[in-house]
């Protein structure tokens, strides 16, 4: 379990926890759950090998830079961008939008 600390666009102090594996993360505001990540790894795929599988935040806690976190950090321990599906990642305009924004970033590869 690793944990890191940030203060979100808003000011609030959010807590993350990560598995050791960096497929899953956990972002807390106050001890409640504000946003998820979960990301699965395919050996078999080549260096691009982490998927998202899940990412998610809490409505009052969207566009404060949480989910940007969560999947830089993913990235870093995936040592490459986390590959999304376009069928994912054009789910809804909002995650489309992000998608877009972290994929000009590099820490998202939409295909």
């Amino acid at each position: 379990m690793h944990t890191y600390i940030f203060k979100d666009r808003c000011g609030r102090v959010i807590h993350v926890e990560t598995d050791d594996e960096g497929e899953t993360a956990v972002a807390f505001h106050h001890a409640e759950p504000v946003g998820r990540l979960s990301v699965s790894h395919d050996d078999r795929a080549g260096p691009l090998s982490a998927f998202l599988v899940e990412l998610f935040v809490e409505p009052p806690y969207r566009r404060s830079g949480i989910a940007h976190t969560l999947v830089a950090n993913a990235r870093d321990a995936a040592g490459s961008p986390i590959r999304v599906r376009r069928q994912m990642a054009s789910q809804n305009e909002a995650f489309s939008t992000l998608c877009r924004c972290l994929e000009r970033e590099g820490l998202l590869l939409v295909h």
